[in-house]
């Protein structure tokens, strides 16, 4: 109780929370704008998204040299800006205006995502720093005396331990917040759907939202220097040129290049190793909040009530996120459990969507050009089910399609079980892969380089996703005679490929990479768990990456 209550005051926890409540605003909107570009005339929905991801990962090369030059406080609030812009676009959606503003969002979202990176790794560090004073000379002490290394040595392997520790928590909560957008968001956006006649209402709520998470952001967290490794440890007892040196900034140092950002990633054991899972983060959400939102939660119980189960997918991501960061089990067993889930996600809309869905339904909406009309599915002529359209053929609005959307009890418990599945394995990729990699390189250069080539690869992988439909516009089509095309499940058959691949070159980082070890001795442990049970282990293994 009394190491909660002092997580709590420390202020860099507090900045941590913070940042995480104005992410939480942006991407509330975000996330509701995102779920409807499927609904924007077929084909503009998918290339705004391929827009805005193909240039975010081009983009991201460039984040590091910018959040090195302005600071990651700063960066976020550019990067976050782009957003609101992109909202208030889809007041009025079309091939002008659209695809624009979501190349703006994929040249921002690097900065916001580089800079949120670095900032919780300088918040984590600092704090690190402040619990291990906190604890005393006892610990330090101790280790020396089982160890029989220096007290530097000492220091820099248990200051080590507790910034793993602290990436995991941070993320934890950080991401936290961030699942937690989509949750109430998509809720209270589903809630006023239902409600009214007009969606440009739910965007300037969204819009106005959006602008408050910028605003958190500027005013609300403060500046968080780069410290270096002798000013964390309070000595200046360290050899230099060390490997895994925690030193954040050098003030002559050149900012990092495009090119150094993408060596770094394709070059470092520990870092490409991971680039699968990466890009199949990417390509799995990507999928879940197009494809199977609109092939399987759409056709099963409606478009104007689906955004219910994209939300309890968020609130069942949110819980997992929590748990994940409790390090109630070993990092190992998280990420094996995270690859059966999603392994069964995948199998069971193989076997069980024909069962959830109208497969043998209307063909009515087969193409623009013989469209029933909304007097047709007032009279009920028609079985399909409610959308949000824009058909930029008649009118660049959005309008609405009245229908029928009762489906059955099970079908909904059905839904929310596959959805939750999904959930649980994308916390662990979400908020654990970032922390794995926050461990490995947890501050300085490194920690910036990796932090933008995770968002790099990841949203690599959204945009080959979206890629996909815009390529093979007839396969990606959509709303055929069952209401499905082949291209959705040579997805689910990629999809599945690149789960084992990713989980096959994790497992080998795990057990046969150096430092690559995804278990650490949680700082928090007891000093006869931490030092009792490892005096056979070499002194040179370093303590977080002993069993």
């Amino acid at each position: 109780m009394g190491e909660r209550a002092e997580s709590q005051r420390d202020p860099h926890t507090v900045s941590v929370l913070i940042m995480g409540l104005g992410f939480f605003g942006i991407f509330m909107a975000f996330n509701t704008a995102q779920a409807l570009q499927s609904s924007v005339n077929h084909t503009l929905g998918n290339a705004c998204l391929c827009v805005l991801y193909a240039t975010f990962t081009a983009a991201c090369l460039v984040g590091p040299i910018v959040v090195e030059k302005w600071g990651p406080k700063i960066s976020m609030i550019v990067g976050g800006t782009t957003y609101v812009a992109m909202v208030l676009s889809n007041l009025h959606p079309s091939w002008g205006l659209s695809v624009p503003m979501f190349f703006l969002v994929g040249l921002g979202a690097p900065l916001l995502w580089t800079g949120q990176a670095v900032y919780l790794s300088r918040c984590a560090n600092q704090s690190a720093a402040r619990e291990l004073a906190a604890e005393g000379d006892e610990v330090i002490d101790d280790y020396v005396q089982r160890n029989g290394v220096t007290r530097a040595e000492a220091e820099k392997e248990l200051l080590k331990d507790k910034v793993k520790n602290k990436q995991a928590l941070y993320n934890s909560y950080f991401f936290s917040f961030f699942q937690a957008n989509g949750c109430l968001g998509l809720a209270v956006s589903t809630g006023i759907l239902l409600g009214t006649s007009s969606v440009d209402f739910l965007f300037i709520i969204l819009s106005a939202v959006c602008a408050v998470g910028v605003s958190i952001l500027t005013f609300g967290i403060p500046n968080v220097v780069a410290v270096s490794f002798d000013e964390l440890l309070k000595t200046n007892d360290v050899e230099d040129g060390d490997k895994y040196t925690l030193d954040d900034n050098d003030a002559e140092e050149a900012a990092p290049t495009m090119l150094e950002t993408l060596r770094f990633g394709l070059t470092t054991p520990r870092l490409f190793m991971y680039i699968p899972i990466m890009l199949y983060n990417g390509m799995s959400l990507g999928f879940f909040l197009s494809d199977f939102t609109r092939y399987v939660i759409d056709e099963a119980v409606g478009n104007k009530t689906a955004g219910f189960v994209v939300s309890g997918f968020y609130a069942i991501n949110l819980g997992a996120t929590i748990l994940t960061g409790k390090s109630i089990v070993k990092r190992s067993t998280l990420v094996l459990g995270a690859g059966a889930m999603h392994a069964a996600f995948f199998l069971c809309i193989l076997f069980l969507r024909a069962s959830l869905t109208d497969a043998s339904g209307s063909d009515i909406f087969a193409n623009s050009a013989n469209e029933a009309t909304n007097d047709q599915i007032k009279a009920g002529l028609t079985d399909e089910l409610s959308r949000w359209f824009v058909n930029s053929e008649d009118s660049d609005h959005w309008q609405h399609r009245w229908g029928s959307d009762n489906a059955p009890i099970g079908t909904w418990v059905l839904l929310f079980v596959l959805a939750g599945l999904f959930a649980c394995g994308d916390a662990v990729w979400e908020s654990q892969v970032p922390a794995v990699l926050g461990g490995y390189f947890p501050t300085g250069r490194e920690n910036c380089l990796q932090a933008a080539n995770f968002k790099m690869w990841q949203s690599f992988g959204f945009a080959a996703m979206f890629g996909l439909d815009v390529l093979f516009p007839t396969l990606g089509s959509g709303d055929s005679k069952y209401h499905v095309n082949d291209l959705f499940y040579v997805k689910v058959l990629l999809l599945l490929g690149g789960l084992v691949i990713s989980m096959v070159c994790v497992w080998y980082t795990h057990k046969f990479v150096a430092e690559g070890r995804l278990d650490y001795e949680s700082a928090s442990s007891s000093k006869q768990s931490r030092y009792g049970a490892e005096d056979s282990e070499s002194l040179e293994q370093p303590l977080n990456q002993q069993k």
